[in-house]
């Protein structure tokens, strides 16, 4: 993310006490701009192009840095220590113009630069250390001084061979400093004449020349002279989607619950009422509630109309890392810890005669939604076991304007968040998507703002469906042809209405959106299938995982999980 030159002048006023390291970016993408590190919470500041740098650099248009380059930390023993290492980077690590391969002590107005011709930045601690320490020297610096050792001037007064055994003291003494006089006396005659001709030199020539010496000096001034730090540069639309359209991934996939004792599949079972109506059956429990009959796959009460309880999901996703990583919603991952919708259907009874399970119609059951990691009852039982949990018929991934499916797997979902972290993996390159991570909040002083312009991407599925492409197999043993998704990500803008902040709950649909940390886009953006697709601020940066639309007495709204949440689960937490 582009930081700004000075992130917040208030802050500046009032928290001058606090320690801190400040980076002042000389060159490169983030040239102008300053990270600003309170040390009571940064110890140690990560410098690359990867998702968990501190001090993360443009992918594309910093490319002398490695992804993890060099690391600054502060000396636990020594607090006013500051040292550098490099972390084995392609290009190196250089203080001052000279390369450090080892871990190097740094001081205040030290320049570090990454790679020859890279990103430069000076080191600095505010506020300054009582006894400042002197800066280290620049290789290019005239020697004036060394802890070396020093050599002895000669000393003219008492030339050594006159003390030398075998001579006098008297004569020739005095014919030598006579010598030196005479010698001293010439040499200044012929240095005064030097200099008064080189002086009437000089003079004429500029006396001819001085205009164009004028506006040569004054043109060098002007182009040489720092003018005011450029501010972060925004983009529009068109570029974050050119820059980024590869980092999105559309999600597929088909799951079902399965009884984590047997293994089996779990199915709601349908009775058959009339010729091809077959109706769901629910018990009815004593407070007059209703929750699904449901037996194992090896039931012999499941009958050739019983359904399995699952069903598909389509989503959006982003990548994080290079290694393939990638963000996407809780509930687009792991549909089964969220509420599902259940099917219409009616209570039932046993025929007296056979035992066959019949509808009954006294007691009719709306479509309602249910949590199956809270299934609490088994045929009307209750039980006290973790009954069930999910299973993937299919999960797959497909890259922007390819049809190839990669499979995927689940890495951590949050309990508290609507975020899960997944993972591919391919041979090539990825495009990586940066992101404002905890640590850029902390550093920044803010998120996110009611009024900013940020950008929503995603693979709604409608206009998806409006993108296929057939094609055909050269495969002799899968021979024809097949119509496969092509996906092209959407992208509009939007404004950011307002941040909402309460207690964080666990998701489990639409209802318990009302809950938890978001922020409030009014109107609805993209639709079904963009859930889990990222939400970008003007600079380019994730700011946050689009997660649902929601549609109250007509009137829609857009919810956006923060992406600080998303960091936290990719660095374990969550």
């Amino acid at each position: 993310m582009q930081e700004q030159n000075e992130h917040n002048s208030t802050e500046h006023r009032t928290e001058t006490s606090v320690p801190r390291v400040v980076l002042n970016h000389l060159g490169g993408s983030k040239k102008g701009a300053s990270d600003k590190f309170p040390l009571s919470r940064f110890k140690e500041i990560k410098i690359g192009r990867g998702s968990a740098s501190d001090i993360r650099y443009d992918p594309d248009d910093d490319d002398l840095v490695s992804r993890s380059h060099a690391k600054i930390r502060q000396d636990s023993q020594d607090p006013g220590r500051f040292t550098i290492m490099d972390l084995g980077s392609r290009n190196g690590t250089y203080v001052n113009k000279q390369r450090v391969t080892s871990e190097h002590v740094i001081h205040p107005g030290d320049k570090i630069q990454f790679g020859p011709g890279g990103p430069e930045l000076e080191f600095d601690i505010t506020p300054r250390p009582s006894t400042r320490t002197r800066k280290t020297r620049l290789a290019t610096e005239r020697f004036t001084g060394s802890s070396t050792t020093r050599s002895a001037p000669y000393d003219f007064s008492e030339p050594e061979a006159l003390h030398q055994p075998g001579f006098g003291t008297s004569v020739g003494r005095n014919t030598v400093v006579q010598l030196i006089e005479k010698a001293r006396g010439e040499t200044r005659k012929l240095v005064a004449a030097g200099i008064l001709v080189i002086i009437a030199a000089v003079g004429v020539y500029l006396f001819v020349e001085r205009p164009g010496i004028t506006k040569e000096i004054q043109a060098k001034v002007t182009t040489q002279a720092p003018g005011p730090p450029k501010a972060p540069k925004t983009l529009t639309s068109v570029q974050i989607a050119e820059r980024y359209k590869k980092s999105l991934v559309l999600l597929r996939l088909q799951w079902h619950l399965k009884d984590t004792e047997t293994g089996e599949l779990i199915y709601h079972i349908r009775v058959k009422h009339e010729e091809d109506v077959h109706i769901p059956i629910y018990h009815r429990l004593d407070d007059d509630t209703f929750v699904p009959v449901l037996v194992l796959a090896s039931s012999p009460l499941r009958n050739e109309y019983s359904k399995p309880i699952g069903g598909g999901v389509w989503g959006t996703g982003f990548i994080v890392d290079e290694d393939g990583f990638i963000l996407t919603n809780h509930h687009v991952a792991a549909p089964w810890n969220s509420e599902i919708e259940l099917p219409k259907g009616t209570s039932y009874k046993r025929d007296s005669n056979t035992g066959e399970l019949k509808p009954d119609f006294r007691y009719q059951v709306n479509a309602q939604r249910w949590l199956p990691k809270k299934m609490n009852t088994w045929d009307g039982n209750k039980i006290n076991r973790k009954a069930v949990e999910g299973t993937f018929q299919f999960f797959d991934v497909t890259f922007a304007d390819t049809d190839l499916r990669v499979p995927a797997k689940i890495v951590r979902v949050s309990n508290k968040h609507d975020v899960a972290l997944i993972k591919v993996d391919v041979p090539e390159d990825v495009t990586v998507a940066p992101y404002m991570t905890k640590a850029d909040s902390i550093r920044m002083g803010r998120d996110p703002v009611e009024g900013e312009t940020v950008y929503l991407m995603g693979y709604p599925a409608m206009q998806q469906l409006l993108e296929l492409r057939r094609t055909e197999s050269s495969d002799l043993s899968n021979r024809g042809a097949e119509t496969n998704i092509v996906p092209s990500p959407t992208i509009v803008s939007a404004v950011i209405g307002r941040k909402v902040e309460k207690d964080a709950h666990p998701v489990t649909g639409p209802r318990s959106f009302a809950l938890g940390e978001y922020y409030l886009i009014d109107g609805l953006m993209l639709g079904s299938g963009a859930s889990g697709g990222p939400v970008f601020d003007e600079y380019g940066t994730v700011i946050g995982i689009y997660t649902a639309d929601l549609l109250i007495d007509k009137v829609g709204a857009t919810l956006v999980v923060p992406m600080k949440f998303g960091d936290e689960l990719i660095q374990g937490g969550g």
